[in-house]
């Protein structure tokens, strides 16, 4: 496992650590698991984002697209267009194909063929992991 046998401190336990090393080493191996609080930045140094996140919701959201080297696309049936997110699928659907009927669609969207692939905003969040949902 990523973390086996390496230290995986909260963010307030990391900032206790600090300051008991100040002047000293720093335990080389170990990450740290953030949370999400009102305002929250990203603490991620190469991330593009400089906005506060308002919601726990909006900072998962940034983080998966952009902490996560890895993403699902799903295929439309119909045309083979693809989409990382189930309710983009369901409007093209919809539009795109014009079909009709709520359930219809859902089905669909769960039956589309996907595919792992390689995340093109990803930032890698280095020793930082992503908050526990």
């Amino acid at each position: 496992a990523l973390h086996e046998g390496v230290p995986v401190y909260s963010e307030e336990e990391f900032s206790l650590v600090c300051s008991a090393h100040v002047g000293g080493e720093l335990p080389w191996d170990h990450y740290v698991r953030i949370t999400y609080y009102t305002d929250r930045r990203c603490p991620v140094e190469s991330c593009p984002a400089t906005k506060y996140f308002k919601t726990g919701e909006s900072f998962i959201s940034h983080w998966e697209v952009f902490h996560t080297s890895q993403m699902i696309v799903k295929f439309c049936q119909k045309c083979n267009a693809y989409f990382t997110n189930v309710s983009e699928l369901e409007t093209h659907l919809m539009n795109r194909h014009s079909i009709n009927g709520v359930e219809t669609v859902k089905k669909m969207s769960q039956e589309a063929r996907e595919k792992i692939v390689a995340n093109p905003s990803f930032r890698d969040p280095g020793r930082y992991l992503p908050p526990l949902v």
